[in-house]
């Protein structure tokens, strides 16, 4: 049973634990960032000059979009090795439905009865103090639910989750990376003419990017990240790098792995990097055209050499700190940090920010709040990972043969017993809410009470009921363990 709950607590060498490493301390300068930004209203005046600059940590955004594009593309080749298209599709879908879609659809339901209940109260007359002017737009969110529930609230700037936009993109590329892989592994098959057409299709965002420069006025820095950050349309350089990136580990990393290539990747890693710290002071305003069309190709150019070199073992120097078991572990946990750090950062900073005395909140009270959110987060983070995230994982686990990234060869993760019984504890737990969820939506007048409402709810309390009841009876246990003794003994055996 321990092993349920310490396994995220160790290094798996047949992963990539450097780029958990990664993420883990990218995590935490996102978070910094939001304090920062979210705070600038509570600071003194002269904080703000600093804005245009930290801006620029907007990077991190695309390094998680090549890492998540490398992996994901990765296990979806690997995926093509041993099944048809169609069924790679659908063991890739489904692995990851059973990854991002329970945290994320009950961060949604959370925000929605939030919300809710604070337009309920403001209705009702209740002093809400400095949220008041701010309950039009909380209304507007609200009624745009279903933007974060499609993943399309990357093309909406009023949306339930601020932070929903970057969820949204990676999604879309889920869906589409697929059918891209069928159509340039079906149809270019030389390894040479892979690589020159997906470096060919890195500039076709660049050719995007100026087209909409010349027909939108790029006025505010806002306007850019609207039309051209968020949408995926005009930002898909980092998804693609991800793919090359795969290419390139797939077929080349030994040949890769010699002193002279070591040589031409530092020639363009160097001045990568030092171009990257420079365009911190850059201002959008004087360099409008540089900003809109190839400040994204700089992030991923380099984001996609710090992700080559990490995986070819090139920044062995850093590897001690990037696979220290502790960061690792955020790492894994950082999808369920950053869903929270934004709700958590506002309870913290409204304990540490002065609100009557601006002039004493300074870079000290942005790094407490991060230290703070970041902790408060991780914790949350880690018990959604145990009881919401894992047991779905542990389906996937299950069902479908992981792939060794040192050995290149699919193993199966054996069934244990005491996890089997933990996970459907939990599932059998978690069948129940949504009967809390829907009910506290009649309650806030989400869903208006009719007998239709009222007819869901009571299917959604009793067919759990009913479900564990009759495997209670009948086969003397609850239903999930039923359901995966019968669906995986099989499975174990053969693994």
């Amino acid at each position: 049973m321990k092993e349920y709950f310490l396994e995220i607590f160790r290094v798996n060498p047949k992963e990539i634990n450097e780029l958990y490493g990664i993420r883990a301390i990218g995590c935490y300068i996102v978070i910094a960032y939001h304090c920062f930004v979210n705070g600038l209203g509570f600071m003194p005046a002269y904080f703000r000059d600093y804005h245009s600059a930290f801006q620029n940590f907007e990077f991190l955004m695309d390094l998680f979009f090549v890492i998540s594009s490398f992996l994901v593309s990765y296990a979806f080749s690997n995926e093509l090795k041993k099944s048809n298209f169609l069924s790679a599709w659908k063991n890739f879908f489904f692995k990851r439905s059973l990854r991002i879609f329970p945290p994320l659809y009950l961060l949604i339901s959370f925000s929605i009865i939030i919300m809710g209940l604070t337009l309920q109260a403001a209705k009702q007359g209740a002093n809400l103090g400095v949220m008041t002017s701010g309950l039009g737009e909380l209304e507007m969110k609200l009624s745009n639910w279903w933007v974060d529930v499609f993943y399309i609230s990357n093309y909406f700037p009023v949306r339930m989750l601020i932070h929903g936009w970057s969820l949204s993109m990676e999604e879309q590329f889920y869906i589409a990376m697929p059918v891209f892989f069928l159509f340039y592994t079906t149809y270019i098959k030389r390894t040479k003419w892979k690589f020159l057409f997906l470096l060919g299709f890195l500039v076709l965002p660049i050719a995007v990017r100026t087209y909409y420069y010349f027909l939108i006025p790029m006025d505010s820095n806002e306007i850019y990240v609207q039309k051209i950050f968020h949408p995926i349309h005009t930002h898909f350089d980092s998804f693609i790098a991800g793919i090359l990136l795969m290419e390139i580990f797939r077929l080349h990393k030994d040949s890769m792995l010699n002193v002279k290539f070591k040589k031409w990747f530092y020639l363009l890693f160097i001045p990568s990097t030092l171009l990257l710290i420079y365009s911190f002071t850059f201002k959008y305003e004087s360099l409008k055209f540089y900003q809109t069309v190839f400040r994204i190709s700089e992030f991923t150019l380099f984001s996609f050499l710090l992700v080559l070199g990490t995986v070819l073992g090139y920044f062995s120097y850093f590897k001690t700190m990037l696979t220290n078991i502790l960061i690792v572990s955020v790492g894994k946990l950082s999808y369920g940090i950053y869903l929270v750090h934004l709700y958590v950062s506002g309870f913290v900073m409204i304990k540490v920010y002065s609100y009557t005395d601006i002039q004493s909140n300074d870079s000290i009270s942005v790094l407490k709040s991060s230290i703070y959110t970041l902790g408060i987060s991780t914790i949350l983070a880690l018990l959604s990972y145990y009881f919401v995230e894992k047991p779905f994982l542990k389906i996937r686990e299950w069902s479908q043969p992981r792939f060794d990234v040192q050995t290149h060869t699919f193993y199966r993760i054996p069934i244990n017993n005491s996890e089997l019984r933990i996970v459907s504890w939990i599932l059998t737990a978690l069948s129940f809410v949504p009967f809390f969820i829907f009910k506290q939506f009649i309650k806030i007048n989400f869903v208006e009470k009719s007998f239709l409402s009222s007819s869901i709810l009571f299917l959604l309390i009793t067919l759990p009921i009913l479900f564990n009841l009759f495997t209670l009876i009948t086969k003397r246990s609850l239903g999930f363990t039923w359901l995966f003794h019968a669906k995986f003994s099989v499975t174990s055996k053969q693994a």
